[in-house]
């Protein structure tokens, strides 16, 4: 299921309900918690008045493709502002009780903005994620095996790549590995981009430092030992169903989807309404 359209075209239940946790809604974006997500504020930000499979299509129009990703840019610092940074609560909780940004261009540092392709919905969405990671994302930040090159695509880089105006303009979507190369050609280096953002990722940990082994009961290593944090001994023969099962335990304590509740997008669409990006009758 296209379960991101679903959300648009006002679809109930499919293979579960369909109700998600709404941190902002307008006539054309829809902004939500992921309900996988790596931290605890990971938003997903998709456009609600055009159908985009993924991020190439964008270059159909390069100007209407920069105006499209500014805006839900900008429409997941306002959500993330007015729905997390608005609760003293949540920031001495995960921000050691910083004071929140004096403008929304002032979270540049705290978050890390970008695309995955192949999409696992085929609807453009930002994935917006705010520092800090979860434990077990952090450390695979870390080592470089989450959010990985040539899968993970940062908004500086899309964002770079269509100011670049015609000389990226396409008429049918370009093979991930051809688009690259084309805008190496045309000086951005995807390679550099990408690290600059996996840095960003160990400065929320230097910033953000919560995390505390009294807050945990179990500590998983890097070659899958599961050790009790009372005992520090190891757990003989531990299941790997139970490291998943640890690990998705952690994630759904510490998320914050659902809170404080979950309903449907309230503009929703005819279907058939929308058209695809860069198709649409001039």
């Amino acid at each position: 299921d296209n379960i991101s359209m679903a959300f648009v075209y006002g679809v109930a239940k499919g293979k579960f309900d369909y109700k998600v946790s709404i941190r902002r809604e307008s006539e054309d974006l829809l902004a939500f918690d992921d309900l996988l997500a790596v931290g605890a504020v990971h938003l997903c930000i998709i456009p609600t008045n055009t159908y985009c499979p993924d991020f190439r299509y964008l270059f159909r129009d390069p100007a209407r493709g920069l105006e499209l990703v500014n805006s839900m840019m900008e429409f997941g610092r306002q959500a993330v502002l007015n729905s997390y940074w608005a609760s003293k609560e949540f920031r001495d909780a995960y921000w050691n009780g910083e004071e929140p940004p004096a403008t929304s261009a002032d979270l540049e540092k705290l978050i890390v903005l970008g695309f995955n392709f192949p999409p696992s919905q085929f609807q453009l969405h930002l994935q917006f994620i705010h520092g800090p990671l979860f434990p077990f994302h952090e450390v695979r930040a870390r080592e470089r095996s989450h959010f990985n090159r040539g899968r993970f695509f940062p908004l500086e880089y899309v964002r770079a790549a269509l100011k670049l105006g015609d000389k990226v303009r396409v008429d049918t979507p370009p093979e991930i590995d051809d688009l690259v190369g084309k805008l190496e050609g045309l000086g951005l280096d995807y390679v550099a981009m990408h690290e600059a953002m996996m840095q960003k990722f160990e400065d929320f940990s230097k910033r953000f430092d919560i995390w505390r082994p009294e807050q945990f009961e179990y500590k998983v290593t890097i070659d899958s030992k599961v050790l009790s944090l009372t005992t520090g001994l190891p757990i003989p023969d531990p299941d790997p169903e139970k490291i998943q099962k640890i690990q998705k335990s952690d994630n759904e304590s510490m998320r914050n989807y659902g809170i404080p509740c979950c309903s449907y997008y309230k503009h929703i669409k005819k279907p058939g309404s929308l058209k695809e990006f860069g198709c649409e009758a001039p």
